[in-house]
């Protein structure tokens, strides 16, 4: 028979009950704040809405800044990105990207090519954003056919009237590309009047990896030896550039926001570079069989290979020019205010094999959109 100790309880329940304090004071500290999805037809809260959504803040996108917006959303759950090369991200919702998801710049379409092809890339940088948002599922289809599995959508700084005014610089550099990148941002207050202004710069030459980029088996197949030892991934060098300007103007029920600004990325495509020279390895070969003077045609072919090399294979230079008028009226208060929404972009993809213009995309797009909130049934609002 064990004999119980009751000192030996008493001090098993004291120590029980002075481990459970700490835990219910931080349980007390840990609140989490509500997050309110802008995305969604009410702005609803993100607890309060049936689909899957995410939010991403300042603090991720400062700490990714100069990053693809797909290479910033990867780590979110049901989202993975899509690259081709480092300057392109193109973010996958389920497993489904292109025409499938929405990318969108203060819930207007960018007004890019992306979707149409894997080496596209998204048109808009993140650095300009206070916010991006993702929803999935049914609670995307108010932004139209092209939205069935999800939408991406970036609000920029200019929209946020809550914070005070500031100015910020940031400068970063990166060794494993000689990367180099430097940004600033800055919002004046005059009364109801709020100005923005924001430019970013990056300049990334090819990426340091430590062996061949291609496995042994492609290199011997296009008659080249596998060189194991640090070395540069050809052709991934890029630069990008933006500049944007935005007035607001704030009362008690009405609110106007312009935006204007203008991108510029010069990337390379990797992967393109050897299939050329092996497409010119075949021309020359039939050339040499159906002519006599081999001699000059193998001089003309020493020469294109040479300028071939130094021009590193195909490359994309996008512009982008871009205006958005965002107009809200709140008709009744704690109800979904009256919001216009107007935007246009001038957008140019030109892809270049080596001095020459290849394929060249140009698309002009204007789009208006109007949210109008109406009384329901059973004290209900909707929204047109």
């Amino acid at each position: 028979m064990t004999k119980k100790n009751p000192s030996r309880k008493a001090l098993y329940l004291l120590a029980a009950a002075t481990c459970s304090v700490p835990a219910t004071a931080v349980s007390q500290e840990n609140s989490i704040d509500e997050i309110i999805i802008r995305s969604a037809p009410f702005q609803q809260k993100a607890t309060d809405i049936i689909s899957t959504t995410h939010a991403v803040g300042r603090d991720t996108i400062d700490a990714l800044t100069g990053k693809p917006i797909g290479t910033l959303l990867q780590t979110l759950p049901g989202v993975d990105v899509a690259s081709h090369g480092p300057a392109v991200g193109r973010p996958v919702i389920r497993g489904q990207s292109g025409y499938r998801i929405a990318v969108l710049q203060n819930g207007l379409q960018s007004g890019d090519v992306s979707e149409t092809a894997n080496d596209h890339a998204n048109s808009d940088l993140v650095y300009d954003q206070q916010r991006i948002e993702v929803l999935k599922g049914p609670s995307a289809l108010r932004y139209g056919p092209y939205a069935g599995t999800g939408i991406v959508n970036s609000f920029s700084r200019s929209l946020d009237f809550s914070t005070q005014a500031q100015t910020s610089v940031t400068a970063t550099f990166g060794s494993a590309a000689d990367t180099e990148q430097a940004g600033f941002f800055t919002r004046q207050a005059a009364g109801d009047y709020v100005g923005t202004l924001s430019g970013f710069y990056s300049d990334s030459g090819n990426i340091r990896i430590p062996t061949h980029a291609e496995s042994a088996a492609q290199l011997a197949s296009e008659g080249e030896t596998a060189i194991d030892a640090e070395q540069d991934a050809e052709n991934t060098s890029s630069r990008l550039e933006e500049l944007k300007a935005g007035l607001a103007w704030n009362s008690t029920d009405r609110r106007w926001i312009l935006n204007v600004g203008q991108t510029t990325q010069e990337f390379g495509i990797p992967g393109h570079h050897h299939h050329e020279e092996e497409h010119h390895d075949e021309d020359h070969d039939e050339d040499h069989e159906d002519h006599d003077d081999h001699d000059d045609h193998d001089e003309d072919h020493e020469d294109h290979d040479e300028h071939e090399e130094e021009e590193g294979g195909v490359r994309s230079d996008m512009e982008k020019t871009f205006a958005t008028l965002i107009y809200e009226h709140d008709l009744k208060p704690g109800s979904e205010p009256l919001r216009l929404k107007f935007g246009y972009t001038d957008y140019t993809h030109t892809e270049f094999e080596g001095d020459a213009a290849g394929t060249k995309f140009d698309k002009q797009q204007a789009e208006i959109n109007l949210d109008l909130p109406y009384a329901g049934f059973a004290g209900g609002d909707g929204l047109f």
